[in-house]
């Protein structure tokens, strides 16, 4: 079979295939192509083309690993994320108790620059809850706290009486409700609301069923 195939090309004029080593005809084709577009094809797979192709794979196991370590960790992710979801719930309720000065929610200031105060020409709006601010009684408390030396600010019972009276003071003439009794506050407006909604839902859905028969 051999011999009929030698004999084939010779009539035929096609040289006789070398086998080099037993590498398949696309290596050979690539070992014969010329030198120059070989050394071309490798100078177009530079160093930017490489970093990318290895931070793109990086990225993307990256991906898959954190993916399937939130579904592994599904039963801390679900109240985790719902809990930071009531916190934006709760943080206007809460800033509406604790924020002073306030934004007026109503009312605009006047049109002419010179005429705005000083809360108005700091936050550029009209702004309520300010007396405080203004209120010697507070003043005074606060010049006490300031005239303390930082080793005196460290002891409790040099700061404790004047931070109570201050707190009081701004309960009194702003309505700042200290952070404490505004958390719980919160708290309990926001597992009433839950609670409404969740009876509300009950309700609907345990409706009789007032078909005839």
């Amino acid at each position: 079979m051999a011999l009929l195939q030698q004999a084939a090309r010779a009539r035929t004029g096609v040289p006789r295939r070398r086998s080099w080593g037993g590498l398949s005809p696309a290596a050979m084709a690539d070992d014969a192509k010329p030198e120059g577009e070989e050394e071309e094809r490798v100078a177009s797979k530079g160093p930017i083309v490489v970093m990318w192709t290895v931070q793109t794979s990086m990225i993307l196991c990256t991906t898959i690993m954190c993916g399937y370590a939130m579904i592994y960790l599904k039963f801390v992710m679900v109240p985790l994320l719902m809990a930071y979801f009531l916190i934006f719930l709760m943080a206007p309720i809460l800033d509406m108790m604790e924020k002073r000065p306030m934004k007026a929610p109503f009312g605009k200031p006047p049109e002419n620059p010179d005429e705005w105060d000083l809360y108005e020409k700091t936050y550029e709006a009209k702004m309520c809850c300010v007396a405080g601010y203004e209120s010697e009684k507070r003043a005074s408390i606060v010049r006490k706290l300031n005239a303390l030396t930082p080793a005196q600010q460290k002891m409790a019972h040099l700061t404790a009486p004047l931070q109570s009276q201050l707190t009081a003071a701004e309960l009194v003439t702003m309505g700042q409700i200290p952070h404490g009794i505004a958390t719980v506050i919160t708290l309990l407006i926001v597992v009433l609301v839950l609670m409404l909604l969740g009876s509300v839902r009950t309700t609907s859905g345990t409706a009789p069923d007032r078909s005839p028969g």
